[in-house]
């Protein structure tokens, strides 16, 4: 792994993304995986333990087996390993056995669900600073993710609220993670990163690793978005006019001056020749100009909804984009 200090560049809305159909599978040699799952299940926690977070259970080699087909971003078939009995759900893309995700579920039901949660009048306030929560997330990082070909920028670490019991609250719980950029700090779009969920009393009880695209990045002349701009303007427009947004697009026009403009990766979507809503997206991932566009009404100039747009930055050719509704 690689870091660089990296740039941020948000999509406001994205479209639907791809969802998982798993299927319970007897017929798969499971075994290989079975074998990594113990291993990460044993080195966190190994460290959840030094922490002082307590001890985890070991994998149980009897969970059961699901896969999935049916993926947007990896267009490879995933296995999930479920662990009913100590807790842990665990998912691999089945060429690379690379860890997509981890969870224990047990921790997550301590702290989350009521009983045996423990409920507070006052939304509970952190213990630890960002700083720190990012320090204790490094012994973890190379527990899950070891991929050479991957560049890394700068942690970011958010302490998060995320289920309620009302009137009172749960506990809070960190979310530390390193988004996915080329050498020279450049984002990717649609969103890539390696991230963990972090009790404070408790330690890690999930991770992710999205990092679903191939990149071989190119070193000849990159255009300038200047060049490019008539061509990001005319797919704009043509977005608004995308049969299965249409109508949330009447009576307004895109603005002829993008909001904002960077480069960054991303994994081309065709969005415009798309035929349905569920956007597959390519995966090799391309340097772009991305043009962020505002649509407004014409009578409200305040009512906008954001046209992302991508144009190649080397060929110019239209990848695709991104719309609000």
């Amino acid at each position: 792994m690689k870091y660089v200090a990296g740039i941020g560049l948000c999509l406001i809305l994205s479209l639907p993304a791809g969802h998982a159909s798993w299927e319970p599978d007897q017929t798969i040699d499971a075994a290989p995986f079975k074998t990594k799952a113990a291993s990460i299940v044993d080195h966190i926690g190994k460290e959840n333990e030094k922490l002082g977070f307590g001890a985890m259970p070991s994998f149980n080699p009897k969970a059961q087996v699901y896969t999935d087909d049916d993926d947007v971003y990896y267009h490879v078939p995933k296995l999930l390993l479920k662990d009913e009995r100590n807790g842990y759900t665990i998912t691999f893309l089945q060429p690379t056995r690379q860890l997509i995700d981890f969870a224990n579920t047990h921790i997550s039901h301590e702290l989350f669900e009521s009983p045996p949660a423990k409920l507070y009048d006052q939304l509970p306030t952190p213990q630890w600073t960002p700083e720190h929560a990012i320090e204790i997330s490094k012994q973890f990082l190379p527990l899950v993710f070891d991929r050479k070909d991957v560049t890394l920028g700068q942690p970011y670490a958010k302490y998060l609220h995320q289920f309620d019991h009302p009137p009172k609250h749960f506990t809070g719980f960190w979310r530390v993670g390193w988004p996915r950029v080329d050498t020279q700090g450049r984002p990717f779009m649609p969103f890539e990163d390696v991230w963990f969920n972090i009790s404070e009393s408790r330690g890690v009880f999930y991770a992710q690793v999205h990092c679903p695209s191939s990149y071989q990045e190119k070193w000849g002349p990159v255009l300038k978005s200047d060049n490019v701009l008539a061509a990001a303007q005319k797919a704009a427009i043509q977005t608004t006019k995308w049969p299965l947004v249409a109508k949330w697009f009447q009576n307004g026009k895109v603005d002829s001056t993008p909001r904002s403009v960077a480069l960054g990766v991303v994994t081309p979507n065709h969005l415009l020749t798309s035929k349905e809503m569920l956007l597959k997206h390519d995966h090799d991932a391309r340097l772009a100009w991305i043009f962020w566009f505002a649509w407004h009404l014409n009578d409200d100039p305040k009512q906008i909804k954001p046209v992302v747009v991508w144009i190649d930055a080397h060929t110019a050719e239209y990848l695709g984009g991104d719309v609000g509704m």
